[in-house]
């Protein structure tokens, strides 16, 4: 598969990070380390899964002041493959 071909959700980066810079995540048992978003590293797209219950108004809140520099959209199953899709439907997604 060529880098032309390959889906949108495919298109990412991955880099080595340092953990002393890296934040521990609180929410879990798990030993789990996230870098912080930054210049270097910034939310571009949130991809809200079919079943997921946050509304856009707790999304917002949750960004903050990125909420305007970031792109949000639901999702769901496509109709004719096995593939997700975005919903075109935004009065799903309250």
């Amino acid at each position: 598969m060529t880098a032309s071909a390959r889906p949108v959700y495919e298109a990412e980066y991955r880099c080595f990070c340092r953990l002393a810079d890296s934040v521990k995540g609180k929410w879990c048992d798990r030993n789990l380390y996230f870098e912080p978003f930054s210049d270097e590293l910034k939310l571009a797209e949130i991809i809200v899964g079919d079943r997921a219950t946050v509304t856009r108004a707790e999304l917002a809140e949750g960004l903050g002041d990125q909420n305007n520099n970031v792109t949000s959209f639901k999702s769901r199953p496509a109709f004719k493959t096995s593939s997700v899709v975005r919903n075109r439907d935004d009065r799903l997604w309250k």
